[in-house]
């Protein structure tokens, strides 16, 4: 069959035409589909058009993921957006344009910048997934209102435009990850305009830095003396250049960058002329004599043979380079009469970079020392003629034709203001001064030292502005104004000025030396207005180069240069052999018959050149003509003295005003009098035998003054007399210019320099803060989003400045009105304008005035808040702009334009309050066995403020965002959403989790503050309720439950009306002793709000039997306390109100007493022990001494059951009897060796141990199981005495109770409700103390004379009772969620002998209290239970920490109950290893099943005996 081929190389879709009608090379329809480029046969086939797939990337271990620019760039996923893409199919590269920022759609023609937007130029390689960063940054101002259609790919140069920013470019193979461009200024299509012209001045460094003196860099090197025989400072005899190269030339100097990618910038703008006569223009010797002779001034030659070229940079010179990619600068030359400009060097960046001593250059100059050298190359016209580059403002479209780049759609030029108000002077040239102003410098006097304003001329003085690129205006003139401004005694008019011929200053007033020549002088009155970018109109607003700043405009008018329009321009002096005012062929005496009277006429020779100077206008003479009139007008500059009928002595400045004479008649001088009295020679005219040309000039308007004298000498009574001839000269009119050019002068500089110098002395320039200590510049703002209403934001109050000899001064008397307050986004906030039913009518702020009389003595301002605002989210919603009008009344000076301040709203950090700042440190209970439904509920949602104090309570809490980060151990189902909840969705979460918690004020990118706080999660148990308290006593020194002869009860009550008195009430606590003083627990009953109770029930109850003292000097009386306490007397972070309910309604709480007692006989050298020697106080060898207390736990639910016995958490009665004991050995006879070697307070000797652990039999009235007795033992006989070096020994005895919920086992009842603690004071043991430590209620009978001494204050001291109570599980915030322990290897069915095997395998515990272990593990995670040879047997175990440390765990601190340190039993021996180490290896014996569960009551502590 045939086939059929059809090329589609029209690639034109036809339906028009039916199928069987269409030509060859098109097609009916088509869908995905593209004309094939092959170069092989198979061109202009149809082929399938490539769809659209995600890009794709390596990562990890060759793990595949799709390309997400936002999460390359740091960012949340789709963060950014594409606003341009580019393929190069060449490189199978793909160029993408990525931002998060919108333009606002209202703000049209204005236009927004934000410096937090994230904009992004990435590559992407199709072929191998790689990403490259090229540029990033907010200076890229790319819009996703912005797309960017023209993107073009020229060899390794990427271009293209926005029609929002100006064309760019970049190199792509050196993008360095996007940390190459940093700036407009490296990417730009138009190259950086260096707009300042090279200084020709320095400072002199042969003079002191405290007195510096300025010169110019045009000198002459070459002559050892100056001409008055004076040495040259400056002769160099091996200077090498040529002498005389500059001889003959006015010349100019400039200089351009060249760039990285071989691009040259416009020129920068010429110098002056770098000339300075010979002689510095001074006539000397014969000089004068010489110049009417040659009609030439030979001296009029260029002295100049070496400049200084100072090359101003934009950045510091070794900077350059990176901050604009400069790599050459070519130094330009310019000669006066030719239109060429040439090169005369191009010094490369590893020069300019470096100083002459091989330094780093980091000025902002580089110095050229030209040396007079001929330039190397001459510059192309097309170079010469360019003064700006042909590159857009904007452009939408964007193409390649002929491997260049056109634009299209585009915005050609900015355009630039109407006028510019300024005003024109022309006086003699200020001295040197260099103020903080730039614009205000004056400099030329020294740099120009020669330089000068040609008088009798009119100048038009206009500025050319340029944005940083080079595209500059036309030329802006001041706006037509007759009024004329005077100030500091110069007088200003316009930008047009007619700088006239100085009048005569009169005699002795015209010394030349103190002339410096005049300058042109501006008086800038208005600063350019810096209003925002308006698209439509074109105006670009003013440069702001800050990336960083809301406004920032790359593209606003940045530069100006001064620019003078003066169509006079070339003229003539004319070097005279004399002036005659008068006829020469008559006599002073003679000359009644002259045609003219005297000063009407002048006759000047005409020699030489001069000839041609004062041409004769020879366009209509007949051929007999002799005489010829001139068309040139003369202007007299210098003229011999007038001494009338005498010769001449010297010539004199001659002011001509505005004479202007004309050469009347012309002619040789035979000719010229025909008719002469007295025929030739004369001798009042030079060279008369030559018959030399002779000009008749006609003195116009002379005379007195205001007018000029006439000019000239006098003729005198002989006529062939010697007559002096001294040199005259004239000034020839210059020609008139048809053309209306202005000229570029080296005037240029910043516009924001120029503004701060706008309106100076003439309007109100800015402000003072004023204060007792003085004045300072600059408005403080300080409005924060904590500010409130009538919060004053300014720190002290300020006023309105205006400049006086260019120091702010403040009015004194001003007004000030606030205008307009908008945010940066152009959100207007407040517009005095606005009606007041509009939204925007109240300001955010009020002016307030200071009233009365100010101490400062000017008017003052404070800025006050009227509506709060909150820190947003949105960057250009936080930078306010607020605008003033300042008048000043006194003095009274011009408003101007509107003050305008750009002032940001100063944000403050969130806070937490849920968790309340109490409770924020405790962990986050989380119960264990959450069912799988509950899993996706919060765990708690966290609360706080966004730092709007001042704003509503719906506003302090917007735009919150919650995080939480390092999760330790890792956690990832821990999860938080931004707005606060916490969840926990896996349900495998156990034990103690760590992390941070972050709340941040807004989802900005900058300028968003946040608060971390460190948090912890514990799964598994439940919290108890917060008001009942919490308070760990880890010192004798801090709050105590009960000290000395105190009864004390702690209750826990939702209502404290009858918590003390409700009954039943123990047996032994219903009254204290017998007799008068007996005190009844519950007498008197009432607590105050404090927590505490109140003065009438807390106050001491002192006995007033005298045989109640003790054997103090004077004695002392025993006292009998009773207090009663609720929770927030020790935990002081509760509330203290009297119906707050601090009932335990949930969670696990403890209670732990450490019960003190210390023995106190104490070395006195004022008591003697009757039979013994003073000093020798000590008790028996032997003897046994102690307290006893009875101590009660009660529980009942509520306030309307009776008090029971409360409950632990594994069901047994909480019974705090049992006993302890501690031992002194003397040293002399005892085991336990010295007592120095035990002086640690968590040593073995500080706290003794328990020798029962149930019982007590020390109070005969109460029950064994109510009762702790502490007691210690003085072992090892002799008759010592105990010194003062040595200390007696103290036993604590610690009882641990955990009740509430049961957490562990979940087999025991909640216990929730009321509870209370009572304590009974410390009484004497019944039945086996030796000796009474203590006095009964009554009586101090049977107490041993060494305890009585200082009884009453060291019972207080000695015998103490302290109480720790909280949360089981979070016993304080900072606790650990696992504990360490050492448990035996093997164990045993009798818990005496698995007591006695000593603990040494490391494992970990949830609880601290080793009463209330349950599950030990092998980890600190406690994820791997420990079941070691656990079989149903008893097994030992200690806490895991070996002293010494600083910092014990918190179960060896308080969990050990003071076990013996040894086996049940034992016989404690101080110099065992086990018992000198202390507290560490105090030990507990627990049954525990092949689970490694420990059985539920079974824990007990191990016991010891003395010796």
């Amino acid at each position: 069959m045939a086939e059929v081929k059809n090329a589609f190389i029209k690639s034109k879709m036809n339906k028009d035409l039916d199928s069987r009608l269409l030509p060859s090379g098109e097609y009916r329809d088509g869908q995905n589909i593209q004309v094939s480029k092959s170069e092989g046969e198979d061109v202009g086939a149809l082929e399938n058009a490539v769809g659209n797939l995600p890009a794709e990337t390596t990562s990890g271990a060759n793990d595949v993921d799709n390309v997400d620019f936002s999460v390359l760039s740091g960012l949340s996923t789709g963060t950014l957006k594409s606003i341009g893409v580019y393929a190069d199919t060449n490189t199978s590269n793909i160029f993408v344009f990525l931002t998060d920022f919108t333009e606002q759609p209202d703000i049209y023609p204005s236009v927004s910048y934000s410096p937090d937007a994230n904009n992004y130029i990435y590559s992407y390689n199709t072929l191998n997934g790689n990403v490259t960063k090229i540029v990033q940054g907010p200076f890229l101002n790319f819009s996703t209102s912005n797309p960017i259609y023209g993107i073009n790919l020229l060899e390794e140069l990427l271009f293209w435009t926005d029609n929002r920013n100006q064309p760019r470019s970049i190199d792509i193979s050196i993008s360095a990850n996007g940390t190459y461009y940093t700036s407009e200024d490296l990417i730009s299509v138009a190259t950086y305009n260096p707009y300042q012209a090279i200084d020709l001045y320095y400072q002199d460094t042969t003079t002191t830095p405290a007195t510096p003196y300025y010169v110019t860099s045009m000198q002459d090197v070459t002559s050892p003396t100056f001409p008055n025989g004076v040495a040259n400072t400056y002769y160099n005899p091996n200077w090498p250049g040529d002498p005389d190269y500059l001889e003959n030339k006015f010349v100019t100097f400039s200089y351009r960058f060249k760039f990285r990618s071989g691009e040259y910038s416009i020129m920068a703008p010429f110098t002056q002329e770098a000339f300075v006569p010979k002689q510095d223009g001074y006539f000397l010797n014969e000089d004068e004599d010489s110049a009417y002779r040659s009609t030439i001034v030979d001296f009029m030659a260029n002295k100049v043979n070496s400049v200084g070229l100072y090359i101003p940079l934009p950045f510091a010179a070794n900077d350059l380079s990176n901050s604009l990619n400069v790599e050459e600068i070519e130094i330009l030359y310019k000669e006066s009469d030719s239109l060429t400009i040439k090169a005369l060097d191009s010094v490369t960046f590893d020069v300019f970079s470096k100083l002459e001593n091989g330094n780093t250059n980091n000025t902002l100059k580089y110095l050229y020392d030209y040396q007079s050298r001929k330039p190397y190359k001459t510059l192309p016209e097309s170079e010469i003629i360019r003064v700006y580059d042909k590159v857009p403002v904007r452009a939408f479209g964007q193409e390649v034709i002929g491997n260049r780049i056109v634009y299209s759609n585009f915005q050609d030029k900015h355009t630039p203001p109407a006028t510019i108000d300024y005003d024109v002077a022309v006086t003699p040239k200020d001295e040197f001064l260099q103020p903080t102003d730039k614009a205000l410098w004056t400099t030329s006097a020294i740099e120009y030292p020669m330089h000068n304003v040609k008088q009798n001329r009119n100048y038009q003085v206009g500025f050319i502005l340029s944005d940083r690129y080079g595209r500059q205006s036309t030329t802006i003139l001041s706006p037509i104004n007759t009024e004329l401004k005077t100030q500091d005694g110069i007088t200003y008019g316009g930008s047009t000025f007619y700088h006239p011929y100085k009048v005569n200053p009169g005699a002795g007033n015209n010394d030349i030396n103190s002339w410096p020549g005049d300058s042109l002088k501006i008086l800038f009155n208005t600063a350019i207005d810096d209003g925002d970018v308006n698209l439509q109109t074109g105006w670009p607003g003013l440069y702001n180069g800050d990336a960083s700043n809301i406004n920032y405009n790359p593209l606003g008018w940045y530069s100006y240069k001064i620019v003078v329009k003066q169509t006079e321009q070339e003229y003539y002096n004319v070097y005279l052999p004399g002036i005659l005012n008068d006829y020469p062929d008559f006599t002073s005496s003679g000359r009644s018959d002259a045609p003219d009277a005297q000063g009407t006429i002048a006759h000047i020779t005409l020699l030489s050149d001069n000839v041609n100077k004062v041409p004769r206008d020879l366009t209509e003479v007949g051929p007999e003509q002799l005489q010829y009139r001139s068309d040139v007008r003369l202007f007299g500059r210098v003229t011999p003295n007038f001494n009338l009928n005498t010769a001449p002595t010297h010539n004199e400045p001659y002011y001509p005003i505005d004479n202007a004479m004309t050469a009347v008649s012309i002619s040789e001088q035979n000719n010229m009098f025909l008719i002469a009295t007295r025929a030739a020679p004369y001798n009042t005219i030079y060279q008369t035998d030559s018959d030399p040309y002779i000009a008749r000039l006609s003195q116009n308007r002379v005379g007195a003054a205001p007018l000029p004298n006439a000019i000239g000498s006098s003729s005198v009574n002989s006529l062939t007399s010697a007559y002096k001839i001294v040199l005259g000269v004239f000034e020839t009119a210059p020609v008139e210019s048809l053309l209306e050019i202005f000229w570029e002068t080296s005037t240029s500089g910043i516009i924001s320099e120029l503004n701060a110098v706008a309106g100076i002395s003439t309007s109100a320039d800015g402000w003072i803060q004023s204060s007792a200590s003085g004045q300072t510049q600059d408005f403080v703002f300080n409005q924060s989003e904590a500010s409130i209403v009538g919060e004053m934001i300014t720190t002290t109050p300020f006023a309105p400045t205006y400049q006086e000899n260019f120091v702010s001064v403040p009015f004194i008397d001003s007004d000030v009105v606030l205008l307009e307050v908008k945010r940066a986004s152009g959100q207007i906030l407040y517009n005095s304008g606005m009606s007041s039913l509009n939204r925007y009518f109240n300001p955010i702020i009020k002016i307030v005035k200071g009233t009365g009389t100010n101490p400062q003595g000017f008017d003052t301002y404070n800025v006050q808040i009227n509506k709060p605002l909150v820190f947003s989210e949105e960057p250009t919603d936080n930078r306010l702009l607020f605008k003033f009008s300042i008048t000043g009344t006194n003095p009274v000076k011009e408003t101007g334009l509107p003050v305008t301040l750009p002032l940001t709203l100063i944000n403050k950090p969130p806070s937490i309050t849920y968790p309340t700042p109490a409770n924020i440190g405790l962990p986050i209970s989380v119960p264990g066995g959450r069912n799988p439904e509950d899993l996706e509920n919060p765990i708690i949602t966290f609360q706080g403020l966004n730092g709007a104090l001042g704003s509503s309570t719906q506003e302090q809490t917007v735009g919150l965002v919650w995080s939480i980060s390092n999760v330790l151990p890792a956690l990832s189902s821990l999860e938080i959403s931004a707005d606060g909840v916490l969840t926990e969705t896996s349900g495998n979460a156990n034990g103690k989790y760590s992390f941070d918690l972050t709340v941040k004020d807004t989802n900005a990118n900058t300028g968003a503050l946040s608060f971390t706080q460190p948090m912890n999660a514990i799964f598994g148990q439940e919290q108890i309720s917060p008001n009942f308290g919490s308070f760990v006593s880890q010192s004798y020194t801090s709050k105590t439950f009960s000290k000395g002869m105190e009864s004390a009860g702690l209750y826990w009550s939702a209502d404290y009306s009858s918590v003390v008195d409700s009954s039943p009430v123990p047996g032994d606590m219903v009254n204290i002793g017998t007799g008068p003083n007996a005190r009844s627990i519950n007498q008197d009953v009432t607590l105050s709000n404090s927590g505490l109770i109140g003065s009438s029930i807390n106050a001491e109850r002192k006995n007033d039997n005298s045989s109640f003292l003790d054997g103090s000097n004077p004695q002392q009386p025993y006292v009998l306390k009773n207090s009663n306490y609720k929770p927030s007397y020790f935990d002081t972070s509760l509330a203290v109100d009297s119906n707050t309910d601090s009932t335990l309604k949930n969670g696990t709480a403890y209670v732990k007493l450490d019960f003190q007692y210390k023995s106190w006989p104490k070395y006195d050298p004022t008591y003697s022990t009757p039979g013994y020697s003073v000093g020798e106080v000590y008790p028996n060898c032997g003897t046994q001494l102690g307290v006893a207390w009875s101590a009660y736990m009660q529980y009942r639910p509520d306030s309307t059951t009776d008090w029971i016995t409360a409950v632990d958490v594994e069901g047994r009665d909480i019974r705090f009897g049992s006993s302890g004991v501690n031992i002194l050995d003397l040293g002399g006879q005892g085991s336990a060796g010295a007592l120095g070697q035990f002086t640690s307070s968590n040593s073995y000797l500080a706290q003794g141990f328990l020798n029962n652990s149930t019982e007590s039999g020390a109070i005969a009235n109460a029950s064994n199981e109510d009762t702790v007795l502490a007691t210690s033992e003085w072992v090892g006989c002799g008759q010592q005495n105990l010194n003062s070096s040595q200390s007696p020994p103290t036993t604590v005895v610690s009882k641990v109770f955990a009740f509430g919920k049961d957490q562990s086992y979940q087999t025991n009842s909640d216990k929730f409700g009321e509870y209370r603690l009572l304590v009974k004071y410390p009484q004497k043991d019944a039945t086996s103390f030796e000796w009474r430590m203590i006095p009964s209620t009554t009586s101090t009978s049977s107490m041993q004379d060494f305890v009585l001494y200082r009884g009453s204050q060291l019972t207080d001291q000695n015998i103490k009772v302290r109480v720790s109570f909280g949360d089981f599980y979070y016993p304080t915030p900072s606790v650990d969620s696992s504990f360490g322990y050492k448990i035996a290897i093997n164990g045993s069915a009798n818990y005496e002998i698995a007591s006695q095997i000593r603990p040494t395998v490391e494992v970990w515990a949830r609880e601290w209290s080793m009463e209330y272990v349950t599950q030990f593990y092998t980890d600190s995670n406690l994820s791997t239970p420990y079941v070691g040879t656990f079989d149903g047997n008893y097994y030992s175990y200690s806490p895991l920490t070996q002293l010494p440390s600083n910092n014990p765990p918190f179960n060896t601190l308080n969990g050990s109950e003071t076990a013996s340190p040894l086996g049940i039993g034992s016989d404690i021996v101080a110099s065992d290893n086990l018992v000198r180490d202390g507290i560490v290896n105090r030990r507990f014996v627990a049954r525990f099943n092949g689970d490694g569960l420990k059985y539920s009551q079974s824990a007990r502590p191990c016991t010891g005996n003395t010796q």
